[in-house]
């Protein structure tokens, strides 16, 4: 029998076990580590997931400014910081 893993997207009203708000984004944490959810004015906008072999994967959601809505790190905290200095950089 194997076991499907729900899809970050899927389940972005579930409880979070972390938050933290820094530069008009909210971080929560799911599935015990493996991923965060960034999300600004209550809408998510991006994700950080992994390690995957030994990367961490970003992806844009909805972000009409992100040409890449897919990209690598070598840690889930660079990732989350190229998210907030992107929001940074757009927000008037």
């Amino acid at each position: 029998m194997s076991t499907v893993i729900p899809l970050v997207a899927d389940h972005l009203s579930s409880a979070h076990s972390a938050s933290c708000r820094v530069s008009g984004i909210t971080w929560r944490q799911r599935y015990a580590g493996i991923s965060h959810v960034a999300y600004r004015d209550g809408k998510a906008i991006a994700g950080v997931s992994g390690p995957w072999s030994d990367r961490y994967v970003l992806i844009w959601w909805g972000e009409p400014t992100i040409s890449n809505p897919l990209e690598l790190f070598e840690t889930a905290e660079a990732a989350k910081r190229v998210v907030e200095e992107r929001v940074a950089q757009t927000t008037p």
